[in-house]
């Protein structure tokens, strides 16, 4: 007797009992060696389905589609009736798991051939896959191909600006001279009565700074201001930093207490960018004013902020503090870094004091932090500085 048959009389089995135990059985007998049949695989996907426990049938068609199941040719024809958008929302997710795209556009088309209308969420699925593989051009064909025949939210523009911004083909995003086609598609949102939110207005800001369209980045905030969509944190840090790169601190500064009066807190990277704009302009001791109030508000210093104090009062030719604050570190459990070390010996070595940093490659060593290249540059510097080779 074939092995086929017996899964015929599991069908009935199957039919029985809630869909999980059903589910369960399957799998087991699975697991003792019995050849499912596209009846029973199209059995235990239609109970799980019409009981809405999708994630589960997804699991089983991604079995199907990778192998791990085998099934005949034929399954589709037992499968539940196509006027099953669940069942088609399934099969198109399963294929993105498999990581098939291709199957998941096709199984995608035919679900809107029947006037089956997806949800915003697998078609966000599909949109994001596909931004996501690197072929830009594909994914605004489609994009634009789809934004009429189905179902789009906030999130199905923020995945394409976001794509916009961040693909690593971004002169393909932005044309005639950079962010013409994130700005059209913003635009678009617009058009189409589309709330901009946070989330999208940042990613346009950060798109904006990092491709160097400084002004219009700013443009672009005060807009979000006037169209009365509240910056966040991600927001306040993106246009500090730029700030403080130009050495801007009274704006930098004057966000920072915007934030403070709409009570978003600040986190250590809004710090740490203050800190390092401070500590650029020479202003050491306003720059550790602020870490020690960075502590008040309970906010834990980083490595990062440490090293950035020690480089800016090394720059200043203040070293003792510099050492202190090496000591000060261990207090909220951190350790020097390479960086670190070779801070503080570049910056005794532009001093001329050669004997702290045989004492600090001593205890770079002890705590086995081998030297790099830059090490060993400013050492070769200090001891030639000294005439002490």
């Amino acid at each position: 007797m074939s092995q086929a048959h017996p899964a015929l009389t599991l069908v009935p089995k199957l039919l029985k009992i809630p869909p999980l135990k059903a589910l369960s059985l399957f799998n087991t007998s699975t697991q003792q060696g019995l050849q499912q049949t596209p009846q029973s695989i199209s059995t235990v996907l239609h109970l799980l389905i019409s009981s809405n426990h999708l994630p589960h049938a997804q699991s089983l068609l991604l079995q199907l589609i990778s192998g791990r199941l085998p099934a005949t040719p034929s399954l589709l024809r037992h499968l539940p009736p196509p006027h099953s958008a669940p069942l088609y929302e399934t099969i198109v997710n399963a294929h993105l798991q498999a990581h098939s795209p291709q199957e998941a556009l096709h199984y995608f088309d035919q679900m809107l051939d029947k006037n089956l209308t997806p949800t915003s969420n697998t078609f966000n699925n599909l949109l994001s896959f596909l931004v996501k593989s690197g072929d830009f051009d594909k994914s605004w064909c489609f994009f634009y191909e789809m934004k009429s025949r189905v179902v789009l939210d906030d999130y199905s523009f923020d995945i394409m600006v976001k794509g916009c911004c961040e693909n690593s083909e971004l002169e393909r995003a932005f044309e005639s001279g950079n962010v013409e086609k994130a700005k059209g598609l913003f635009c678009k949102m617009g058009e189409l009565g589309l709330i901009v939110n946070q989330y999208t207005y940042t990613v346009l800001i950060n798109g904006l700074f990092k491709k160097g369209l400084k002004s219009e980045g700013f443009e672009l905030f005060e807009k979000m201001k006037e169209d009365g969509v509240l910056a966040d944190l991600r927001t306040y840090n993106s246009v500090i930093n730029v700030y403080c790169k130009d050495g801007e601190l009274s704006n930098a500064f004057k966000l920072f207490d915007e934030m403070l009066e709409r009570g978003v807190t600040s986190n250590v990277v809004t710090y740490n960018t203050l800190v390092k704009g401070l500590c650029r302009k020479m202003r050491v001791v306003e720059a550790e004013r602020l870490v020690n109030e960075m502590k008040r508000t309970g906010v834990n210093p980083s490595l990062i902020t440490y090293n950035t104090l020690i480089d800016g009062f090394c720059n200043v030719g203040k070293l003792d503090q510099s050492s202190r604050f090496l000591n000060e570190m261990s207090s909220y459990g951190l350790s020097p870094s390479l960086i670190t070390y070779n801070v503080l010996i570049a910056g005794f070595a532009r001093a001329g004091k050669p004997a702290p940093v045989v004492d600090i490659v001593r205890q770079m060593e002890e705590r086995g932090i081998c030297p790099s290249k830059v090490t060993y540059t400013i050492l070769i510097d200090a001891f030639l500085r000294s005439n002490d080779m």
